[in-house]
């Protein structure tokens, strides 16, 4: 198990992932002519940001992975997909028997500050989770405090769900 952790290190480190594409922006007949890693680059000026969650794996064994899309210089408009599943990570956190988890948040943002290195966002974001499992041998505590066993169960759980959220992000341009 903690060989398995260690090896994971490394992938959680470079997991913060970003493509970003620059804008259209109308060129002079010169310019077209440069190849495009000579052109000038202004920091700032990209549409789309895609992200992977490096620790959603070590809490809750699924991948996530994000995308942002640049609106106009304030607003900002995103998702986020999650999908996990047993034998998906090289450890197991507790998870007994198969399971299955699927998420998705799509998230509208707002920048208090765009013009700052590093972003900061207040956003909304709606989220659906559909969770399901087959557990063995275990046991639950009820609204009463009354404990049963059982040797079998189905356990789904869905739900849904508003949140609003503060964030901090720092892309490439600005580390």
């Amino acid at each position: 198990m903690r060989k398995k952790l260690l090896l994971c290190i490394p992938f959680i480190l470079v997991a913060a992932v970003s493509a970003q594409e620059l804008p259209p922006s109308p060129q002079k007949p010169q310019e077209l002519e440069q190849p495009i890693e000579s052109q000038p680059y202004k920091q700032g000026n990209y549409h789309s940001i895609l992200t992977v969650s490096g620790f959603a794996p070590l809490r809750d064994q699924r991948w996530n992975v994000g995308y942002m899309h640049r609106l106009n210089k304030r607003w900002w408009i995103g998702t986020e997909l999650a999908y996990g599943q047993k034998g998906m990570t090289p450890y197991n956190l507790g998870f007994e028997g198969n399971f299955k988890i699927f998420e998705i948040k799509p998230e509208l943002y707002y920048s208090l500050n765009p013009n700052s290195r590093l972003k900061h966002f207040i956003s909304a974001e709606l989220s659906y989770l559909n969770h399901r499992s087959k557990r063995a041998d275990a046991g639950y505590y009820d609204r009463s405090g009354q404990y049963y066993n059982f040797t079998s169960a189905d356990f789904k759980r869905i739900r849904k769900g508003l949140n609003i959220n503060y964030s901090i992000l720092l892309h490439r341009e600005s580390s």
